[in-house]
């Protein structure tokens, strides 16, 4: 049936839907085995915006995702920005395309992680027999850029957490350093250095 609600950004389902009190504490008895439905479907995350003309009039526009976990597929108005399938990095993806003056809507759709796991287990040539492949309830869980322990582990419960779980925002620039690498040159008896300074 259909699960609604409110959630917050950065936030996750598993603490929207306690917070809707849709979900019993999954930390109180057994009630870890009563909410893995939560971990095995897929979930929708909406939200509107405005967007003015001044921001259409810059150079760029991209859609910054911190810390998406994790396997993500990104609308803008109803248009695919791009797809997030690991939650340790960064995400950008270019929507100036995409955007209008005034109402704009983005949608993240997560997908069902014990299911991605289960794809990507049967296609690896590795066999999964092994007690040491197992990281909790989810067979496979190693192949995932995900943190591990959402699978269960001795010490923590199995939940499969899905949300935008850092800062999303729009950035608008005409030119922008997002990383600066720096590479050192030092003379024969190490006196004096000449430095490159690499930006992107």
């Amino acid at each position: 049936r259909p699960v609604a609600c409110p959630i917050a950004v950065p936030g996750d389902v598993h603490s929207a839907l306690r917070g809707a009190g849709l979900l019993p504490d999954p930390f109180f008895g057994a009630n870890e085995t009563n909410v893995l439905w939560v971990g095995q479907r897929e979930w929708t995350v909406s939200r509107d915006f405005a967007v003015d003309a001044a921001l259409l009039r810059e150079k760029a526009v991209v859609l910054r995702l911190e810390d998406v976990d994790t396997f993500c597929t990104v609308y803008v108005n109803g248009q695919k920005v791009g797809v997030t399938d690991n939650r340790f990095r960064r995400w950008e993806f270019d929507v100036k395309p995409f955007l209008r003056e005034g109402a704009n809507t983005v949608v993240g759709v997560f997908a069902d992680v014990e299911e991605t796991v289960r794809r990507l287990r049967a296609a690896s040539p590795v066999t999964w027999q092994f007690a040491s492949w197992m990281n909790g309830r989810v067979v496979g869980m190693c192949q995932v850029r995900k943190p591990q322990c959402h699978s269960g582990w001795d010490w923590g419960i199995c939940q499969m957490v899905v949300g935008f779980c850092g800062d999303v925002r729009l950035i608008a620039s005409d030119w922008r350093i997002d990383y600066v690498y720096t590479e050192q040159h030092f003379n024969r008896d190490r006196t004096h250095c000449d430095l490159d300074v690499i930006a992107e």
